[in-house]
């Protein structure tokens, strides 16, 4: 294992229709929904550690929070830097900033664990 404090990624993406509220609360407002955001986010933290630790190992969350600032509307390029706080045994803690060509529009903090996939996998199909 290969994680080491203010190892970091860098991701970016583009917010379409298919991205915002509307796909999921119904809502009149044409933002980037935070179910989505919060995907991206673990998407990108799970893709830093992985990258980093031996075949058959990855990470799963334990905790997210996210505070959001102002709205990605459609169009907008979102960069999402994540880099790894701390780090203690298995347990990996990630600040994430999400910004757009102006400003940090979210800031989150992640706590993911490192496990051995097919151990994970077989305690989940077992219990």
């Amino acid at each position: 294992m290969n994680i080491d404090v203010g190892l970091e990624r860098i991701d970016k993406f583009k917010v379409t229709e298919e991205l915002v509220n509307t796909q999921f609360l119904s809502s009149n407002f044409k933002q980037l929904a935070s179910p989505t955001l919060i995907g991206k986010i673990q998407n990108i933290t799970r893709a830093l550690i992985e990258d980093n630790v031996e075949k058959g190992w990855s990470s799963v969350s334990t905790m997210i929070s996210l505070r959001q600032f102002i709205p990605a509307l459609i169009g907008d390029e979102v960069k999402i830097k994540c880099k790894i706080f701390r780090v203690s045994g298995r347990r990996i803690f990630l600040n994430i900033t999400v910004s757009n060509a102006l400003e940090i529009i979210a800031e989150s903090r992640e706590e993911r664990l490192i496990v051995n996939i097919e151990s994970y996998n077989s305690h989940l199909i077992n219990n």
